[in-house]
């Protein structure tokens, strides 16, 4: 058997989407299995002015359209390829867009809905991340960005010299490129988040280098 670090990219992203059973990975599954979970984010809507409602379907079909390709160029394969097709298969955006329970939510309390949904643990993000449209998001008209948030961030367990406070701005093109960088590349958010400057977050993320 070929060791996992010698596994191809596309295989080694696919065996990490293999349902788990008492705590151990099966074995490396084929195209046609139906084993494998879906991988993603959950994205809260908080902000329902009848005016962006526009926008915020243009967010996620945004997201879901740039998967394919994303995926692609981080494999550096084809937009036909196996794993290409099957990941893009796998995709999922957990949409939550209940005005009578998210309209005007901060992020703590966000942060206190999503780690309810018990559901959650370990399925779309292992990281405990997810995306958020609010207000702001839909009055930047030049990029409209989507925002990304720790589920468990505590301002407590940073120093503010480290310039991070829980979230980031990213592109809608970026959502494949950020479940890559926290599942493969890194411990969390933090880690490659652009930094703030006086508070203010002006950086985009539009993936990794």
């Amino acid at each position: 058997m070929v060791p996992y670090h010698k596994l191809p990219l596309g295989q080694r992203w696919l065996l990490k989407l293999r349902q788990q059973q008492e705590g151990e990975l099966l074995p490396v599954a084929t195209a046609e299995d139906d084993t494998y979970r879906h991988w993603g984010f959950r994205v809260y809507r908080t902000s329902y002015e009848p005016s962006s409602n526009q926008t915020w379907e243009d967010i996620i079909k945004q997201m879901r359209e740039s998967v394919g390709e994303a995926i692609a160029t981080l494999l550096e394969a084809e937009d036909d390829d196996p794993d290409v097709l099957k990941l893009s298969e796998l995709f999922h955006l957990d949409v939550q867009s209940d005005a009578a329970t998210l309209d005007g939510l901060d992020f703590d309390q966000i942060r206190q809905v999503h780690q309810s949904a018990a559901n959650l643990d370990g399925t779309l993000c292992t990281k405990g991340v997810f995306l958020v449209a609010d207000r702001d998001v839909f009055e930047d008209n030049d990029n409209t960005p989507i925002k990304c948030v720790q589920g468990n961030y505590m301002a407590t367990d940073y120093d503010s010299a480290e310039r991070y406070f829980g979230w980031m701005k990213m592109t809608t093109q970026s959502v494949a490129d950020l479940w890559f960088q926290l599942e493969f590349r890194s411990g969390g958010l933090d880690e490659f988040a652009p930094q703030t400057i006086d508070g203010m977050h002006l950086e985009i993320w539009e993936g990794a280098d």
